[in-house]
Parts: C-alpha cells; sequence; structure tokens
C-alpha cells in the first residue's frame, strides 16, 4: 500500500529536519561547543556552502498510455499460404 501525498510530504519534511539537526550537531561538537549551532549557521549557511541537500520533493512518474498508439504493419495484414 502506498502513501498518499500528503504523508509522504511530511516524512520527508521530517528527514530534513532530522537530518539538518545531525549535521549541526556534527559541526558543533568538531568545534568543541555546545547546542546545535542554530545561532552560529544560518539555514543558508547549511544548506548553500556546505552543500546538504535541500531539495525533498514529491515527484510522480509520468503516466503510460493505457492504449499506446499502434502503427500499420503491413507484413502482419497479408494472408499466410
Amino acid at each position: 500500500m502506498g502513501l498518499a501525498a500528503s504523508d509522504s510530504t511530511r516524512e520527508f519534511d521530517t528527514v530534513k529536519e532530522t537530518v539538518e539537526l545531525k549535521v549541526r550537531r556534527c559541526a558543533v561538537k568538531q568545534k568543541k561547543r555546545k547546542g546545535f549551532g542554530w545561532t552560529r549557521w544560518s539555514s543558508d549557511v547549511v544548506y548553500g556552502s556546505w552543500g546538504l541537500f535541500n531539495d525533498y520533493k514529491i515527484r510522480h512518474p509520468k503516466r503510460k498510455q493505457r492504449y499506446p498508439e499502434q502503427t500499420h504493419n503491413p507484413e502482419r495484414m497479408t494472408p499466410s499460404r
């Protein structure tokens, strides 16, 4: 059973927030400081300069045609002998 679009969007938001939190915490620990660095680094710095992925979107694949257009095949139309 698949997820509805709203459910998956909520899940992607949770993943985005969790990843950003972990990256910030790792950066603060590397600087031997406390906290998560919310005032030290803006989100623009985290996603821009650091290159953290920020394109969590639902992309629906293009649907295939239900009845593809059939081409005329003359060989198929000739009676076999």
